[in-house]
């Protein structure tokens, strides 16, 4: 058995959401690039890598990433995910304050709703 390493996001999306955000230059943004749809379809994506091989996906912080291991894990895939500290104390909405800045980071915080999902409330 394989352990793969996965961070799981769309290259493609991320660069087209990236270039319209510099031009509002706000960090309401970072949020926004990449998208949280983003990291679920890549997710279940990398779930359905080759058998033998055993997709770890990193720095989950999106509610439907969830759901994607649950339902690779309910068709017999062999998956497992993680979080990380920041998104524990950290909500997209911080993002809306004058002090938003303080609260960028990639992959970008997400919403309270999120952070339940991933057990993180």
């Amino acid at each position: 058995m394989l352990l793969t390493m996965l961070h799981a996001e769309n290259g493609d999306v991320i660069d087209l959401l990236i270039a319209e955000a510099l031009a509002a230059v706000i960090p309401r943004q970072n949020d926004a690039t990449p998208p949280a749809w983003g990291a679920v379809e890549a997710t279940l994506r990398g779930a359905a890598l080759p058998p033998g091989g055993c997709p770890y996906i990193v720095h989950m912080n999106a509610g439907g990433e969830v759901d994607m291991l649950q339902y690779a894990s309910q068709h017999g895939l062999l998956v497992m995910g993680e979080t990380c500290r920041k998104y524990y104390s950290s909500r997209a909405e911080q993002l809306q304050r004058s002090d938003g800045a303080k609260w960028i980071c990639s992959p970008p915080v997400r919403t309270s709703t999120d952070n339940e999902r991933c057990g993180m409330d």
